[in-house]
């Protein structure tokens, strides 16, 4: 080992020494986090050093109650050996409701995040040591990580989650206009995602550096009064301040706070589709036969019914798709399309009816349900039943609005809607447990100038989402649909500001001028989150809405390599350190270290390691894990590491994903290092 490698250890070491003993003496009752992963296990180690070989500080760990047996193994021996005064946070209350890695952000919220916070209040902690890096964690690193989870829901010509887009996909952009997406990225992350709660929509999650298009208000300090009458006909009496001026600009989701505004445009297409072909939806049906033009199964009797394959989408039929994404099913044993009403919708029958028998020539037949107040119409066909159900999905959770539903002009598009409001909807309400669908009805809705909100319907039914049309658009709802709504309480306050123009806040191509609307910011909070992220490359305008919100790109490119010219200074040495009542701070000591300085510390102090990091036959193959969290949600990676010495060779010779922006080649092993010293950072 060269002396200058020994040099750079040597200062890291001794800059982390240093932060861990100011912490020490600064706050009344530290703490330090551990996991027992390479990276607290360093930091553990480095306390010990700072301590001549004692840690006086508690080591937290926070038990998920699901990870490896090989890291409580690992835990309770080393803390043995090290005479570490470990401390177990366990949220039980995620045991007793049942909450599961299914829902990742739920899952950290309380295992993780409120285990913690638990503890931190219960035994008075006022400061907490964490072995974060910030090559690692996109929340504190100087080269920015801008990303969401897989599940986030983007606006395009459809809803789409982030993982499942393509290149080639069309996304809307913050201009309300389609553009290709060019490029998909993907990395790894632990760290803090902000929760970000708008007035009307669900939470968005994203990196606390990813830059949002917000108007943040000055507070002027004025007050005033004001009066509201609710429905109940009683007065409420209340103070609101006067805000001052709001810039309008890209800012960083973790400055952004509740009451500052982000913007949603308005959508814009010019696509006409006119027909549909029912075959491409029945491909895997060997005995479907297209017989000029008509689908017929090859063993149907000779009588049996001929349906059409090519389709006019006509405001009629339209209306029916939206009948079945309400109330629509397909028994498949029985082969019947069936369609459930209340007893007393005779006129949405009637149309039901009267459009199927016109569009395939098919009868239908009512049959009452004994004991309720509801009606089904039957239709007995395969085809037409696989062909509902493959295009908008099948049974509640999976229903979904057609793929098509942004290339209809704005008439048919209306009918689309309609028909699913008149089956599910109560005025200007409509309830789902179909994320997709909420979220597809809520574009939709944008496509007419019509805001909406999407809101868990309660606690006890967090799986069903209610889409709201906000006071604002009330009007024009019930005139584009005839159907009447009522002005949440919400909405007469100031939540919601149409604009005319897009803001303008870059220079790609012509301003556009689609407009759209600025919406407050209800929350924001902070989470932990152990997954992978996404982030999309978009043709000019560098923009995309997830949840409809208007967000930029981040300025890493497809590989995550990033420049250090785009980042914006730091000062190094200055830093919060005061807290308020009820607050504890966060102390990063490892913050300056890569992953390659901390596994050649490792070897240099002959550290112990968890047998997980390195390879063994997994599957058949040779595997090992890059960091450690909780299994269902920790993947293995193909390695041949047997040792140490092994780590350091595969992570210098290494460029994937985790890698980039911090490793750079044998020869300038340093250089981010060397960037900080010449005063850059």
């Amino acid at each position: 080992m060269g002396g200058d490698e020994m040099d750079h250890l040597d200062k890291l070491e001794s800059e982390s020494v240093y932060i861990i003993r100011e912490a020490y003496k600064k706050y009344q009752k530290p703490a330090m986090l551990w996991s027992a992963g390479k990276d607290s296990t360093t930091l553990a180690h480095l306390t010990r050093k700072a301590f001549f070989g004692k840690v006086p500080i508690p080591a937290i760990y926070i038990d998920t109650g699901y990870h490896f047996d090989e890291m409580y193994e690992f835990r309770d021996r080393l803390a043995e050996n090290w005479g570490l005064n470990l401390v177990i946070a366990k949220n039980d209350e995620a045991d007793e409701e049942g909450i599961t890695p299914d829902d990742k952000l739920e899952c950290c919220g309380l295992r993780k995040t409120q285990a913690l916070k638990d503890i931190m209040a219960e035994k008075g902690f006022d400061a907490l040591l964490l072995g974060i890096r910030r090559d690692e964690h996109g929340v504190r690193a100087k080269e920015r990580y801008f990303c969401f989870p897989p599940e986030t829901q983007i606006y395009g010509r459809n809803v789409t989650s982030i993982e499942d887009i393509e290149e080639g996909d069309t996304v809307f952009t913050h201009s309300g206009q389609p553009k290709e997406v060019l490029g998909i990225s993907t990395r790894s992350y632990y760290g803090d995602l902000v929760k970000m709660t708008p007035t009307y929509g669900l939470p968005v999650y994203l990196t606390p550096n990813h830059p949002v298009l917000s108007k943040k208000t000055e507070h002027s300090g004025k007050q005033k009064p004001y009066e509201l009458e609710g429905f109940d006909g009683k007065t409420r009496r209340g103070v609101s301040e006067i805000t001052g001026r709001a810039k309008i600009g890209w800012r960083e989701a973790e400055i952004l706070e509740k009451g500052d505004w982000v913007f949603i445009p308005n959508i814009v297409t010019k696509e006409n589709k006119e027909y549909i072909l029912l075959e491409p939806y029945l491909k895997d049906q060997e005995e479907l036969v297209n017989t000029d033009g008509k689908l017929h199964y090859k063993s149907a009797h000779k009588d049996s019914l001929w349906i059409e394959n090519k389709v006019k989408l006509d405001e009629d039929f339209l209306r029916t798709i939206g009948y079945y994404v309400a109330e629509g099913s397909f028994c498949s044993s029985a082969n019947q399309l069936s369609f459930a009403f209340h007893e007393e919708e005779n006129e949405l029958i009637e149309d039901l009816l009267l459009t199927m028998k016109k569009t395939f020539n098919i009868n239908g037949k009512i049959r009452e349900k004994d004991g309720t107040k509801a009606k089904e119409v039957l239709f007995s066909s395969k085809v037409l039943g696989l062909f509902f159900s493959r295009l908008c999905g099948e049974g509640a959770r999976k229903k979904r609005l057609p793929d098509f539903f942004n290339s209809l002009d704005e008439e048919r598009l209306i009918e689309l809607i309609k028909g699913c409001w008149l089956g599910d909807g109560s005025g200007g309400k409509y309830s789902t447990s179909s994320l997709k669908l909420a979220h597809q009805l809520r574009l939709a809705l944008l496509r007419l100038g019509i805001l909406s909100s999407i809101k868990k319907k309660s606690e006890e039914e967090a799986s069903q989402r209610v889409i709201r049309v906000a006071g604002p658009s009330k009007e024009k709802f019930e005139k584009l649909f005839g159907i009447e709504c009522r002005i949440d309480y919400i909405d007469r306050f100031d939540m919601v500001k149409e604009v005319k123009e897009t803001p303008r806040v870059d220079n790609k191509g012509p301003h556009p001028s689609t407009g759209g609307r600025w919406v407050r910011i209800k929350s924001v909070d902070s989470i932990p989150y152990e997954g992978e992220l996404y982030n999309l490359h978009v043709d000019v305008h560098e923009t995309y809405l997830p949840g409809g919100i208007a967000v930029h790109n981040s300025p890493r490119d497809q590989d995550f390599q990033w420049n250090y010219k785009d980042q914006p200074p730091e000062l190094w040495d200055q830093y919060k350190s005061e807290k308020e009542a009820g607050q504890h701070l966060r102390v990063h000591p490892l913050l300056s270290w890569t992953e390659l300085d901390v596994w050649k510390y490792i070897r240099r102090e002959g550290l112990p390691v968890n047998p997980l990091y390195f390879a063994e036959e997994r599957d058949g193959k040779m595997t090992r894990f890059r960091s450690l969290g909780c299994k269902p949600c920790t993947d293995p990676v193909e390695s041949d590491v047997k040792d140490v010495e092994d780590m350091i060779r595969e992570i210098e010779e290494s460029d994937v994903g985790e890698r980039s922006g911090r490793a750079q080649d044998k020869e300038e092993a340093h250089a981010m290092q060397k960037l900080r010293a010449l005063g850059y950072m």
